[in-house]
């Protein structure tokens, strides 16, 4: 229901197909007035909040809202492009579900966050994604390549999205079974902390959640990890190029299986993607030269 709202917001706006998404045109035609800089709203809480001296109530720094009685977005500006495009994505879905409409919606970091575990959150994160990545037209174009990190690598820029975001959006959204690790850059005892997974249906239903593979932490060593796949890391981490390993799991049945594994690091996340081993595969190989971006 909310892909199908936002799909028909699209289209009415007259910016389904036009990429990246021309967002101001969105928030005119849902009713938006105003996007400004929320840093003022948040000066106005801060001096509040002083007044007030509320003992130990730590103040959030929020980062976008919604009001709609003067029908206003206001997005953080000091924050990169591509962040500020999900920001105000996020706020705009809240407007275009009607069922959203009866409250204001303050968000931060957390709710902002694909892991926000409050139903409505959750609603404007897919509306939003929706919006930045007009689901089919993203589509159309990523089937033509092979499966793989390269894809939302190379597509993030031109959809004016983060490459957390592309890599989500493509690997949560996917037809093919396809699980997704990401982990911190930092190495502790000999592993990373897995800050969040993420998978396709499709993978969920064959081998369920991908966290069950790596319960919170993801060695970095042969000793602890496919050899390949710790050689892939390091590559991933060394000249941010895309790895390449395998490693052996089993599905919900208990059959034993081949994943081909990717490695990504963007300066900020690790992302290992788990791809089901296939003799061959279809589409056009992509090669990218990455930058580091969120």
């Amino acid at each position: 229901m909310v892909s199908a709202r936002a799909e028909e917001v699209l289209r009415r706006a007259g910016v389904k197909g036009v990429i990246p998404t021309p967002l101001e045109e969105v928030a005119r035609w849902v009713g938006i007035n105003e996007v400004l800089d929320i840093g003022e709203f948040n000066n106005v809480q801060r001096e509040a909040h002083r007044r007030r001296r509320s003992p130990g109530v730590m103040l959030r720094r929020f980062v976008g809202a919604v009001f709609f009685g003067p029908r206003v977005v206001l997005v953080d500006t000091s924050k990169p492009n591509e962040m500020r495009r999900w920001t105000e994505a996020h706020e705009l879905a809240h407007k275009l579900l009607p069922w959203h409409v009866e409250s204001t919606y303050l968000d931060d970091n957390r709710t902002l966050s694909f892991e926000a575990s409050v139903q409505r959150e959750r609603e404007a994160n897919a509306g939003g994604a929706h919006l930045l990545f007009q689901g089919t037209t993203f589509w159309d174009e990523s089937r033509s390549y092979k499966q793989g990190l390269a894809v939302p690598v190379a597509l993030a820029g031109s959809y004016g999205a983060s490459l957390t975001a592309t890599i989500r959006y493509y690997v949560e959204t996917h037809h093919a079974p396809l699980g997704l690790l990401c982990a911190s850059k930092w190495v502790q005892n000999r592993s990373r902390n897995i800050a969040y997974s993420a998978q396709s249906p499709a993978f969920e239903a064959q081998f369920g959640p991908v966290s069950s593979f790596f319960p919170n932490r993801l060695p970095v060593d042969g000793d602890l990890l496919s050899p390949s796949v710790a050689t892939a890391i390091r590559l991933a981490c060394t000249n941010h190029s895309i790895g390449a390993g395998s490693m052996h799991c089993h599905d919900r049945s208990g059959t034993r299986t081949t994943f081909d594994v990717e490695t990504f690091f963007n300066g900020y996340t690790l992302f290992v993607l788990l791809i089901p081993h296939r003799r061959v595969s279809l589409g056009r190989r992509l090669f990218v030269a990455s930058e580091l971006r969120p």
